[in-house]
């Protein structure tokens, strides 16, 4: 019970962070929501955390009328980001980039416009 009532608490601070900051409300588009692990307490902020294998629920959150994503591990923010190939591949597969490594969904898929 304690796990979900702490996806629950996760799930209403990120529909109040899309609201608060970006203007976005929660009905406005698909909400992707999964387990993930991470090598460290850190999740995939990449600051100092204890090297303790974790693992945190990641929200992948994409308006109906954008080309981005919203990405939230354990319920705080990560980062914006343009969706490409890579980034469909890893919300396919359930593991998204850290913050650090999020650049690698700014490159426009060749061939194509896909991405921003």
């Amino acid at each position: 019970m304690a796990d979900l009532l702490k996806v629950a608490k996760e799930l209403i601070g990120v529909a109040a962070d899309l609201r608060d900051r970006f203007g976005i409300y929660y009905a406005e588009g698909e909400l992707y929501d999964f387990d993930q692990t991470w090598g460290s307490t850190a999740l995939g902020f990449g600051c100092i955390g204890g090297q303790a294998i974790t693992k945190a629920r990641t929200y992948v959150f994409i308006p109906y009328e954008e080309e981005h994503a919203y990405v939230y591990f354990g319920g705080i923010f990560a980062y914006k980001t343009p969706i490409n190939h890579k980034f469909r591949e890893d919300l396919r597969k359930h593991n998204m980039a850290s913050v650090v490594g999020s650049g690698v969904y700014k490159k426009k898929d060749e061939g194509n416009n896909d991405a921003g």
